[in-house]
Order: structure tokens, then sequence, then C-alpha cells
């Protein structure tokens, strides 16, 4: 709430802001659960009952914005699209999706952030991705869509819209979670054959697309180059969408778990976190292989957790999590980390079109170390993977919470001993700066402080609304 008056090590400062924030969220708390009743039929009630149906009430959905969510939001028109229940209101309340439905439209108390599910398809390398994957790890798009149609103004008339939302929810729809089709979807989009005919069908529901000078704003939580959205590879300048990146609109994956919500969260101190480095991470690339071996191989002082049973709960008592790089330029174990208040540790390396903490991996395939540092890598849509188009912009610099380590740590075999090298003072500002940082990659769901949902609209205010003319010409 204070992180805009920057760090203090004042202690009196710094129990100020915390008494000071704890008063105001309790308030917001508690005007947040009343009842206006002047808002029996506002256009909130209406957008709401479009989209979600009787899944979520207006009233709770005026508790997940802060004012100033509703003050961005305000100064723009918005026409939403009037959808087809299918691609939106149908998913939520529909009995395929209602297991995994109340830890969308609120934040629940998982046991652990990964339920493993043995004797799922075993996928690529004989590895099985869905044994790994938390139910809800890409669903994002539905709490962001619940905070939009909070925070934005409307209007009925698309002539006087300055941005058109498209209310649905592609990849609650698109990836069945329990089924072989997600992998083969994601790794190949030829074969989402009903899953491309459901994007068609959608895009065919959105009349005022064609006209390249309105926006459109699609909300969808994959990752860019992620199965069938083939309207995103080469858009015309009109479609925007928000996705796990990269691009200019990049939006953190989803974790509702209760502990992590700023009513309810910890934080743990630093000579409390009694684990220097955790290892959550499969081990299925050559990055990934060299730099598993040499925390395998790790003898010093410093305790070092590998996989651990409960990642959340050991993410908070950790001072480092490593984020080797994947597959994808997106990494869940990243923003888990932050919110966990512990310092990621990525591997940087220069390209031509910028500093990447990405690795171009291929399923099966062995590539050489040395071979990562000439390529100039971009996605299947021109898009460089750089770190500015594959985080949201916090408008604060990465670096100051982030430990960037030279890719050529891992050649050296020394990855472990490189971070015990870091001086105790420069660690505890890292762990300082997470702190003041960490609400900015949560999704709140009591609206007391900005969260990655404000992120985002002020993401859409410079990207969208600035970029593009009005209907008055300006």
């Amino acid at each position: 709430f204070f992180g805009a008056l920057g760090p203090s090590s004042c202690p009196a400062v710094m129990l100020a802001r915390r008494l000071v924030g704890a008063l105001v969220w309790g308030l917001a708390a508690s005007v947040c659960g009343s009842n206006p009743t002047s808002a029996a039929r506002s256009p909130l009630d209406v957008q709401f009952h479009r989209v979600f149906g009787s899944a979520v009430a207006p009233d709770e959905a005026r508790c997940l914005v802060t004012p100033q969510d509703v003050q961005l939001g305000g100064q723009w028109r918005t026409y939403v699209y009037n959808l087809d229940p299918k691609f939106n209101r149908d998913l939520i309340q529909g009995p395929k999706h209602r297991n995994r439905r109340p830890c969308l439209l609120s934040a629940c108390a998982f046991g652990d952030l990964y339920r493993r599910r043995p004797g799922q398809w075993k996928g690529p390398g004989s590895r099985s991705w869905l044994q790994y994957r938390p139910a809800v790890d890409d669903l994002a798009e539905v709490p962001i869509m619940m905070k939009l149609l909070a925070a934005l103004r409307f209007v009925d008339d698309p002539n006087q819209a300055d941005l058109f939302l498209v209310p649905a929810f592609p990849t609650l729809a698109i990836f069945p979670w329990e089924t072989r089709a997600e992998i083969l979807c994601m790794t190949n989009p030829q074969s989402c054959t009903w899953q491309a005919a459901w994007t068609r069908a959608l895009l065919a529901q959105l009349p005022h697309l064609h006209n390249r000078t309105r926006p459109h704003l699609f909300i969808i939580s994959t990752d860019r180059d992620s199965g069938p959205f083939q309207f995103l590879v080469d858009p015309p300048p009109n479609v925007h969408a928000a996705t796990l990146g990269p691009g200019r609109l990049v939006i953190p994956s989803l974790n509702p778990l209760l502990d992590l919500q700023p009513l309810q969260y910890k934080s743990t101190e630093w000579p409390t976190r009694d684990v220097f480095l955790v290892w959550s991470v499969g081990v299925r690339f050559l990055n990934r292989k060299l730099a598993f071996q040499q925390v395998a191989d790790y003898r010093g002082p410093r305790k070092v957790v590998i996989n651990p049973s409960n990642t959340a709960e050991v993410y908070r008592r950790s001072i480092f999590v490593a984020c080797p790089s994947g597959d994808r330029p997106h990494q869940k174990r990243f923003f888990d980390a932050i919110r966990c208040g512990a310092i990621p540790v990525v591997f940087a390396q220069r390209l031509p079109h910028g500093t990447t903490w990405w690795t171009r991996n291929e399923w099966g395939t062995e590539l050489r170390a040395d071979a990562h540092q000439h390529e100039n890598w971009t996605t299947p849509n021109g898009i460089p993977v750089t770190v500015n188009n594959s985080y949201p912009n916090v408008q604060i610099p990465y670096g100051k919470f982030v430990e960037v380590l030279p890719y050529s740590v891992l050649e050296t075999g020394n990855f472990v001993e490189y971070l015990e090298r870091i001086p105790e003072a420069q660690v505890q500002a890292k762990l300082k700066w997470v702190a003041r940082v960490r609400h900015l990659f949560n999704y709140d769901y009591s609206g007391v402080a900005p969260d990655a949902f404000s992120v985002l609209l002020r993401s859409v205010h410079r990207h969208v609304i600035l970029q593009h003319p009005w209907p008055d010409g300006t």
C-alpha cells in the first residue's frame, strides 16, 4: 500500500505504515461488505449477470477493486459485448467446472500449491505435466474479468466506446484440464480442432472487430503462443490481449491461496527464513539439468531443499527460489516466489534485441549451453522475449528484488556458491523490496490494496487507450 513511498529502514516509519495500512484495510473491508440499496439494477448488475449469471453477486464484485482502480477505469468508456453464455456464464456455472469454481471466484485454502494427481497421461520425456499442474494456474482470466466489470465505466452505444471488452474465458473453455488434449493443444495447435472452432465462433460474435480503429481487449491467461489463438499471431492493431506473455499486457498466473491474500498474509522476516535455497523445478532441459546437479551436489553449511511436498510453506521460509528457464517465458514459480516473500533466482542472457531470462527449449532436445548466446529469439508472432515483454510492468526495476545471475554461472558449476558470496546486506535489501512489491503479483479478492489487476489496468490505459484515437478524433 505504501510502496510508492519507497523503502525505509527506520523501524518507526515501518511500524507507522503497518498501523495506518491495517486501519485503512480494515475500514475498506467493512465498507465493502455493505449492501448499497441504490445499486439495485446498476450497469454493474447487468454486466455481471450477463457474464457470470448467479455465480457472483454484484455486491461482492464491488469488494474486488480499489477506489484508485475505479478512478482509472472510469477515464474511458467501455462497451462490453453481450456474448452467448457458452463463452462465459456456462463455463462458470456448468457442472464440468464446479469443482474448481470456488477457487476462481474467491480466495481458497489449498493445502499445497501442487496437488499431484497420479495416473494421468505421461507427457513428453516420460514426465507428466498434469501430475505437477495445479487446478487453477492459468485461469487468472476469471478474477481479472470480475475486476474489470467492477472498475470500468460502461456505455450501451458502441459508437461512444473507447474500448471494446470481450467477456470470454478462452483458457477455461479450451484447455480441458483432466485430459490429454491440454498437452496436444499447447504443443501442436493444429490438433485443436474443436478448440479452434470455439475461437472462430467467438470472433463471429464481435461485429466491431473488423474496424481497426476500435480497440478490443481479450483476457487470455495462457502463454501468447499456446493453443489455437491464431488471431494473436500477427494480430491487427486493434486486437489487444492480456496474456502470460510475452507482450505489452503481461499478467501473472493465478494463485488464490488464502494465506497470500493481503488481509491474511504474514511476512516471514530475514532471521526466521531458515531455507537458503529451494529447488522445485522439473529436470527435463539441459540448463535445468546443469543447475539441478549443482544444487544436488552442494555440501555446504546452508540449508537447501529439493522438491518439497508443501511448496508454499517452504517458499515462505526461503531466501532464494531457483527459477531456471523452461519451455515458455512464463514461470509460475517466479510469481509464487515473490508472493511468498522470497527472491527468485534467474539466469540472464544477452541477445541482439535485449536481455532475456528465458531459454529456448524443445521437448526431448539437448541444446548446447553456448548456443543460447547467439540466437535472436522471438515468439511465433514476432514479439522479442525480453525481460520487459515477459513480466508485468510494475514500474519498479526487477533487479531490485530478483537475483539475476549470468548464464555463465551454470557453465562454471558454482550456482549455489555464487549465491553464498552475495553480501548479506544486499540479500536483505532485496527481501525488503520483495515485501514491498509482492501485492502487485497477487490477485486481491478483498480490494484493500493495489494488485496485479491494478498493474494491468495501468498497462491498458498506457498501451491501449492512449494509443488509439477516441471517437471524437482526439
